[in-house]
């Protein structure tokens, strides 16, 4: 809302962009890491909408250490491809983008956050009440 009060009206159009942008950017990465790091990942990750969680995520139980990683890279990276991005897009585009990303990356980052005292080799679920951590 500040971005079309301060900038432009016409922002609404580079903040719904920004929107798709940023899942897709955030999907190349997250899909990328899982061909890297684990061959039979297909099932276990889906693309989802409700909130908290949207954005390609795991479906089923997961393993801890493959779900940081992957959120690791997707913030970090996507990070830096917004900030290749500053000198040649307007104002208002990048404001859009550092906010999805953001507001996407906040919920998995909060989990990452609760659970780093936690042994690497256990599972984590999601699930639209809460995510759930389970030792092997």
């Amino acid at each position: 809302m500040a971005e079309i009060v301060f900038i432009s009206w016409t922002s609404i159009f580079t903040f719904l962009l920004a929107l798709f942008i940023v899942l897709w950017i955030q999907f190349v990465i997250t899909r990328s890491v899982l061909i890297i790091i684990s061959h039979s990942y297909k099932k276990r990750w889906h693309f989802k909408m409700r909130l908290p969680w949207i954005g390609y995520l795991p479906e089923q139980f997961v393993s801890y250490s493959s779900f940081r990683r992957t959120q690791h890279y997707a913030t970090w990276i996507g990070g830096c491809i917004i900030a290749i991005l500053i000198p040649w897009s307007p104002v208002s585009f990048i404001m859009a983008l550092l906010f999805w990303h953001f507001w996407f990356m906040a919920p998995r980052l909060i989990i990452l956050l609760r659970f780093r005292k936690q042994p690497r080799d256990g599972i984590i679920k999601l699930t639209p009440q809460d995510a759930s951590y389970y030792m092997p």
